[in-house]
């Protein structure tokens, strides 16, 4: 429902019903979940969210499973709709784009921790080497890398609760863009220090290289791309 453009699923009422149509391109579960949120655009604009079964016939189908670069075993699909008629009964909301707006600034912040996680997994690879390989550079990166990520955590812990602040929106989205950005230094900083070896798609910090990419990804707005981009121009210069 946030792509631009024509709505990518669309949703009509009938005598009680709602009916979808369309392309939802993104579930992870397929093969595990029984049940699906889904959500398509109303032709007054307001966006409409159901649970319904899976099992769906011909009026619900996924394509095969995506092969993803990270987070390969989430079951993830595109499903179709063809004529699914959901009963209003089962609505879970109905809401505007103008709250659903609301609701993803309240949620700019809400990934990071996975990232702050990332971050630590990758020091640990980096200090477990100072130490293997008694490496004065490595213990260096270690201490410059720990002090950026205590900043970091530091301007994230200072605006999370804080979304009724006018400067909430411009901050949260700098310190979310840091975050993604530094997540992605901290996999490049551990995947270079390992050396050779980290091509290997079972070394972990290859894993972690792919993970960064993936928390970029994640849970991705409009605003939250372009702060992204914003900070990664400004520190190219």
């Amino acid at each position: 429902v946030r792509k631009p453009g024509p709505p990518v699923v669309r949703v009509t009422e009938s005598g009680g019903y709602y009916v979808f149509d369309g392309c939802a391109s993104w579930f992870t579960g397929w093969g595990v979940m029984t049940d699906v949120l889904l959500a398509g655009t109303a032709p007054g604009g307001e966006f409409v969210y159901v649970v319904i079964p899976l099992d769906q016939g011909d009026h619900l189908t996924a394509t095969p499973p995506m092969k993803l670069c990270a987070m390969n075993a989430s079951g993830t699909v595109s499903l179709n709709c063809r004529g699914l008629r959901v009963s209003e009964k089962r609505a879970v909301k109905v809401i505007s784009p103008e709250q659903m707006s609301e609701t993803d600034n309240g949620a700019i912040l809400g990934v990071t921790p996975q990232i702050l996680g990332l971050c630590m997994s990758c020091l640990t690879i980096i200090d477990n080497l100072a130490i293997s390989r008694n490496s004065d550079l490595l213990r260096s990166l270690s201490i410059s890398l720990k002090a950026e990520m205590a900043e970091c955590r530091s301007e994230i812990e200072c605006w999370r609760d804080r979304s009724n602040d006018p400067l909430y929106k411009e901050k949260s989205l700098a310190a979310r863009a840091w975050c993604i950005e530094m997540g992605v230094r901290f996999a490049h900083a551990a995947l270079t220090s390992v050396g050779g070896g980290a091509n290997s798609r079972e070394h972990p910090a290859q894993r972690l290289f792919r993970e960064a990419m993936f928390y970029t990804l994640t849970a991705q707005t409009r605003d939250i791309q372009a702060a992204t981009i914003k900070r990664i121009v400004s520190h190219s210069l």
